[in-house]
């Protein structure tokens, strides 16, 4: 995965020395190189540098507007073929592609879920139990507990959110 930073003033994610140079040629790494959430600036020089998916994508930046790369020439077909090489390459390795069940409509894949969604949500709420008081709260005086912060409440958002405001600061 390639992060924020940058190597000699250059992101890192289209640090063509960093990703095709040390990384895949140097060191062989024959995986895919992932970027860090939102991190990809650039589609054409990432891809060219060795970038080989933008998370979370659907910023325009990669996919679709390769086309017109390829079309012209600035990127070789080859390096996008090299992109879903590595990308499938575990999926087949681990033989993802058998086994799995029919593709089946009427199936019920929801079941009791809601139940293991349960079980998790009140094992996340661990440090609301407070054992052996390790959090700064004084049970015989404190009657009033304040969450804060744009995290605290219910994003109206969705995932995925362009604004991304709805994830900032803790949420509880």
């Amino acid at each position: 995965m390639c992060s924020y930073n940058q190597v000699n003033g250059t992101q890192v994610c289209q640090n063509n020395k960093a990703l095709n140079g040390l990384l895949k040629g140097e060191l062989e790494y024959l995986g895919n190189v992932m970027s860090d959430w939102g991190v990809t600036k650039t589609g054409v020089e990432s891809v060219l540098a060795g970038l080989d998916i933008d998370m979370p994508g659907g910023d325009r930046l990669i996919g679709f507007a390769l086309v017109q790369a390829v079309q012209n020439g600035t990127i070789p077909e080859a390096r996008i073929n090299d992109m879903i090489t590595r990308l499938l390459a575990p999926y087949y390795l681990l033989r993802q592609d058998q086994g799995y069940p029919l593709f089946d409509l009427d199936r019920d894949a929801i079941g009791d879920n809601y139940k293991i969604n349960q079980q998790v949500s009140t094992a996340g709420m661990i440090s609301l139990k407070n054992t052996n008081n390790v959090l700064p709260f004084n049970v015989t005086n404190d009657n009033y507990y304040l969450i804060y912060g744009a995290a605290a409440s219910k994003s109206d958002e969705g995932f995925g959110s362009a604004a991304q405001l709805a994830h900032a600061g803790a949420l509880c």
